[in-house]
């Protein structure tokens, strides 16, 4: 790249180090790749810069095609002169380009504030990754604005662009339970991952942040190609492997788990990730173990912010000691997972929710009826189209509470949410003595969901008693436990 203060021309003045062009004292936006070609063009003035070079310099070690450098110089030339687009460009045919209007070089002074813009674009990937790792959803819309504002002056940054999708991508899943999730968050998040891609091929986060909105999106074989690539790129990388473990199933996600831990020891995540796949094995034994090991990794809690932020872990804890048959342990765990709540993380509503409707379960099974009305009563508060919550009221034959919301029951099938409304009528099937018909619903819903984690939790889902008519749910375990395969 020519190197210089600044360059004068007509009602225009350049200034390099700051990559600001002002026309009549006012600023003129440029995106950096026509700053770059300005720039290129404006420091060879009278001489042709073939095409070649230009998309070297405006393109460094992408590809590019020779119309999207044509694209690119007419956007350029409108930004200069919209009336008269050849007034400081001519086109060389067959060649390339040639500045035409007559430019004076310029010393320019850099002061403090052209010091903190040039700053900006790189403060902002630091306080928004920041804020990003925290898991928090006031942090995470503060991370959102930073990168918008930070994308408004470098909109071809990548690093930028992943940014801006991480941080949509996760406010997004803060409503994946919700009767009208934020789909459009979930959107902007794809749009800006692709466009980090398409800018910067080689750039292992940027296929990692892909592959997370994909699954977010519920594309898992996108998602899972994404990822592996990530991994390719950048095999040292623990973030790609944990969202690879985050987006797979199975034997996949374990390998990429015991991966991230290989590289990051004590990170509580991969430990919950792994128990999950083996209670859908039915190996409760392995998954309390990983699940102790997560445990002793969380981080002590706090008012602030912090680094891996997590809930869940005290949610399947209690499950599992309730399926065992420890009661008192079980409701003990489940109180620390509401403590949790005022933290802010971004699951914390919908896993809250999950956690009152466990409790309402426990207490159903043991004819508690005024504590099962207050703790679906809790969970709908949360998440008003919870299923198992729902059937659990309709059981309980309190169809008038204020938290029972009446939705048709493809409502929460659109959420891409079949085995868990599947599971909600199984266990109003079992609640009534039709075990049998249960075992159908769960088996036709599972038959038909596409390979993944649906009906992880089935073993030890409460509102089911699978413990209590094992015979009659072997068949669906086995096609769970093969699916986790």
């Amino acid at each position: 790249m020519p190197q210089g203060g600044g360059f004068a021309f007509g009602a225009f003045q350049l200034d390099v180090r700051s990559r600001r062009l002002c026309g009549n004292g006012t600023l003129v936006p440029l995106r950096p790749r026509h700053f770059e070609l300005l720039h290129e063009l404006i420091a060879h003035a009278g001489d042709v810069v073939t095409k070649d070079r230009l998309m070297t310099v405006a393109w460094p070690g992408v590809v590019v095609e020779e119309n999207t450098l044509a694209q690119a110089m007419s956007q350029l030339r409108a930004a200069l002169d919209a009336d008269d687009p050849k007034h400081f460009i001519h086109t060389v045919s067959g060649h390339g380009y040639r500045f035409v209007a007559p430019v004076n070089r310029m010393d320019i002074r850099v002061d403090a504030a052209d010091i903190q813009q040039m700053l900006a674009p790189y403060r902002a990937l630091v306080d928004g990754r920041a804020a990003v790792e925290t898991l928090e959803l006031a942090q995470l819309t503060h991370a959102r604005s930073l990168f918008g504002e930070a994308l408004a002056a470098a909109p071809d940054d990548a690093a930028l662009h992943v940014g801006l999708a991480n941080a949509c991508a996760l406010m997004s899943e803060s409503t994946r339970g919700d009767l009208a999730p934020d789909t459009a968050s979930l959107h902007l998040a794809l749009a800006s991952a692709q466009e980090a891609c398409r800018l910067a091929p080689e750039y292992a986060e940027a296929w990692a942040t892909l592959g997370f909105a994909s699954g977010c999106a519920r594309a898992t074989a996108d998602a899972i190609a994404a990822l592996r690539r990530a991994t390719a790129l950048e095999p040292n990388n623990w973030r790609h492997w944990l969202r690879l473990a985050y987006v797979s199933w199975g034997e996949e996600l374990l390998r990429a788990a015991e991966r991230t831990l290989e590289m990051l020891p004590g990170c509580p995540i991969p430990y919950w990730l792994m128990a999950r796949v083996h209670v859908a094995r039915g190996r409760d034994a392995f998954a309390r173990r990983e699940l102790a090991n997560g445990l002793a990794a969380l981080p002590a809690a706090s008012d602030g912010p912090s680094r891996f932020s997590v809930v869940a872990f005290h949610l399947l804890d209690g499950l599992l000691r309730l399926d065992a048959g420890e009661d008192d342990d079980a409701q003990a765990a489940f109180a620390r997972e509401l403590a949790g709540e005022s933290r802010g993380h971004l699951y914390a509503r919908e896993c809250c929710a999950h956690t009152w409707a466990s409790i309402g379960a426990g207490h159903l099974r043991r004819s508690r009826r005024n504590p099962a009305i207050d703790a679906f009563g809790q969970s709908l508060a949360r998440m008003p189209c919870h299923p198992t919550a729902r059937v659990g009221l309709m059981i309980l034959g309190v169809m008038d509470h204020p938290a029972l919301v009446a939705l048709p029951h493809d409502a929460v099938a659109v959420n891409g949410r079949h085995v868990d409304e599947a599971i909600a009528r199984a266990a109003w099937l079992s609640f009534n003595g039709d075990v049998q018909a249960a075992v159908q619903v769960v088996s036709a819903a599972l038959a038909s969901e596409a390979p993944g984690n649906a009906g992880w939790k089935l073993p030890i889902e409460p509102m089911l008693g699978v413990r209590q008519a094992r015979d009659a749910w072997s068949p669906v375990l086995a096609t769970v436990r093969t699916r986790a395969s």
